[in-house]
């Protein structure tokens, strides 16, 4: 299997949650455990069986939150470009 893949798909599943439960994003954490996955330590069971735990996690916090029908596009895209200028430097050539 693809290794690089595997250590994406756990990212994805991992990073939204630990953000929306701490209030931040720490892309640090979990580092560990992301070289062993990029580095092809697990089987490919053992993969898809932990990423099948990681979805089961994730499809209860859906099911137990409130979250709105519609995103506000406004709102994410303040966000977003709060963080890119965070990480940077100044956005002013982009026209926000």
């Amino acid at each position: 299997y693809n290794t690089k893949d595997a250590y994406h798909a756990f990212r994805l599943m991992r990073e939204p949650r630990d953000f929306m439960l701490n209030g931040h994003l720490d892309l640090s954490a979990n580092g560990d455990f992301y070289k062993q996955v990029r580095n092809g330590d697990f089987t490919l069971d053992e993969v898809s069986s932990m990423l099948s735990s990681e979805l089961d996690i994730n499809n209860a916090m859906l099911e137990d939150e409130k979250y709105p029908e519609v995103v506000d596009s406004s709102k994410l895209r303040k966000v977003m470009l709060e963080c890119m200028e965070h990480f940077y430097g100044n956005l002013s050539f982009l026209g926000k």
